[in-house]
């Protein structure tokens, strides 16, 4: 006698036992838990093995029957069949066995159940062939066993391209598994290049913001036909400080139809946060183009800063309005103060109360009348997002400044 199996269910339905020639109840009673329908399943018998017969996919609602149960309790369903194609339609949720069940006894399930290869050459050469189609139709009235028979073929119709629609089911998802497999390791190797690269750049830009020569004394002299120059001192980041530049920038060029450069200014100090500089910005270090001083309207300079200043001072490109961003780690100023329209500290809200100047922009409106946050612009599209900022108070305020 084998073991004794309490976690195993066998549904034994009325049209099973019609079929089969003989139940070994006694042993499958004292082995196993026996329902007689399917319908009697729920969470006591949860995560078990459950055995069905064929016969019970003549019915229509099995199969949603069988698909909900096994995603609420996780039932490992096993069926016996001897009919392949009606069988098949339910492989997606069923482990299958073809063999004879004509006699159910207990090694039967046991083997099934167990996976015990050697128990199960018992039953694996059908001796019996257990028809359910042919029980059904000659029990059925005659006037029923013509729309019987139609209703089975058609069924079967079903199941052959449910069967052939599965198999391209399965076909597909396996190239999607391929693909998936394939998309991570790409995946994984960009997100390996991208974070050598940021490395790399940051390395890089660091030695060359190292290399340039330091300049800490502010430019003066006689500048008669200067432009009037907004001068922006970063003493803390400011969140989204470059769409600010940008708007006063669209607003100065395109609704006052005059001219303008950005000049930005860094140093050692502050290398790396040249990392997410604006693509339309002109890289300029020791050595430089004059021309490009004066074509560019977007510039950062490392290094020495003198001569770009007197270049752009003195003014012979009749710039209207200049506008620099001194992100250095000094707290000089790079012009001398008498050169400047207006000076703007940027600070956070947090420190504002350690700077001696009145004019501050922060990141909290609650601290000062001039404020600027990612909060500003975020639901604002990005096409639609500087005619809609030059309406901001801040934009009008150092607009105001400036000119």
């Amino acid at each position: 006698m084998i073991k004794r199996m309490d976690d195993c269910v066998v549904i034994l339905d009325r049209d099973t036992k019609a079929l089969v020639e003989n139940v070994a109840y006694i042993d499958l009673s004292n082995n196993t838990t026996i329902l007689t329908d399917i319908n009697e399943l729920n969470g006591s018998f949860a995560k078990m093995p459950v055995v069905l017969f064929e016969s019970i996919l003549l019915s229509s609602a099995t199969l949603p029957v069988l698909r909900e149960l096994k995603y609420k309790y996780e039932f490992n369903f096993i069926l016996l069949y001897n009919n392949k194609d009606m069988a098949q339609i339910a492989e997606s949720l069923c482990t299958l066995y073809e063999c004879d069940y004509s006699n159910i006894d207990i090694n039967l399930i046991y083997s099934v159940v167990m996976k015990d290869t050697i128990v199960f050459e018992n039953y694996i050469k059908v001796v019996h062939t257990i028809d359910s189609f042919r029980h059904v139709y000659n029990v059925l009235p005659k006037e029923h066993k013509e729309l019987y028979k139609t209703l089975y073929t058609d069924l079967l119709d079903i199941i052959g391209q449910h069967n052939s629609m599965l198999k391209q089911t399965q076909d597909l998802e396996h190239q999607l598994s391929i693909s998936r497999a394939e998309f991570s390791r790409i995946k994984k190797g960009i997100i390996e290049l991208n974070d050598y690269y940021d490395a790399m750049h940051d390395s890089v830009t660091e030695y060359e913001t190292r290399l340039t020569n330091s300049y800490d004394k502010p430019v003066s002299g006689d500048y008669p036909d200067k432009p009037k120059i907004l001068y922006l001192k970063e003493q803390q980041h400011i969140p989204g400080c470059d769409i600010l530049l940008n708007t006063l920038y669209f607003v100065l060029t395109t609704q006052f139809n005059t001219s303008c450069k950005i000049v930005k200014l860094v140093d050692s100090s502050n290398a790396k946060g040249t990392r997410y500089l604006p693509d339309s910005y002109a890289i300029m270090q020791n050595i430089y183009n004059n021309k490009d001083v004066l074509s560019e309207d977007f510039i950062l300079k490392r290094g020495p800063y003198d001569q770009v200043f007197d270049l752009l001072l003195l003014n012979r490109a009749q710039l209207r309005y200049l506008i620099v961003h001194d992100m250095r780690g000094t707290s000089m100023l790079a012009l001398d103060q008498t050169l400047i329209k207006s000076t703007i500290h940027l600070v956070s809200s947090e420190y504002k109360s350690f700077m001696q100047s009145d004019i501050i922009l922060t990141e909290s409106k609650k601290a000062s009348e001039l404020f600027w946050n990612n909060e500003v612009f975020n639901n604002i599209p990005v096409t639609k997002r500087l005619v809609a900022l030059s309406s901001h108070p801040t934009v009008k305020k150092l607009l105001d400044k400036l000119m």
